[in-house]
């Protein structure tokens, strides 16, 4: 169950599924209402343009389906709030962190001789050409520490 908060920095697609929902700060939504459609969405948006649901996405298709989805999204609330210094120095924290777990996994990926899935392959190149943490997708995160965790039986440290 997730508790909206208004006042929290969201990642852009759920920000626009709360903008889309109306949702109000204090509104509790089952994480599996977002998830049911956020699917939805890329299904439309493959279907407009004439994708297939297998079929890869390059980064400026992923780029177009983010800038078609905020678009689409009622502008009933802000899809960010204004973003303050410390915000901008926690979300860069956030992607090194990211990025260094990436790095650390893949030296012991190679000692392993690691054969990596297609999912690792698309989140690894996603975080590590990321500029800012708002271009990576949600959940990311998740993958990032599975992989992590599965290279070197540490925990993950967001």
């Amino acid at each position: 169950m997730i508790i909206i908060d208004l006042n929290q920095l969201y990642q852009p697609y759920f920000a626009a599924f709360v903008t889309h929902h109306g949702y109000q700060t204090g509104d509790e939504v089952h994480s599996w209402v977002y998830t049911g459609w956020i699917g939805g969405k890329w299904k439309e948006w493959r279907r407009l343009h004439h994708k297939t649901e297998t079929e890869p996405l390059s980064a400026a298709e992923t780029e177009c389906f983010h800038n078609w989805l905020l678009e689409t999204s009622s502008p009933a609330m802000p899809l960010r709030r204004p973003h303050s210094n410390e915000d901008e120095i926690e979300e860069a924290k956030m992607l090194a962190r990211l990025q260094r777990m990436i790095r650390t996994a893949n030296k012991a990926a190679d000692q392993k001789h690691y054969i990596h899935t297609d999912v690792e392959l698309g989140v690894i190149r996603r975080v590590m050409e990321a500029k800012r943490l708002s271009s990576v997708p949600a959940g990311v995160e998740r993958v990032v520490g599975h992989y992590y965790t599965k290279m070197t039986g540490r925990t993950p440290y967001y």
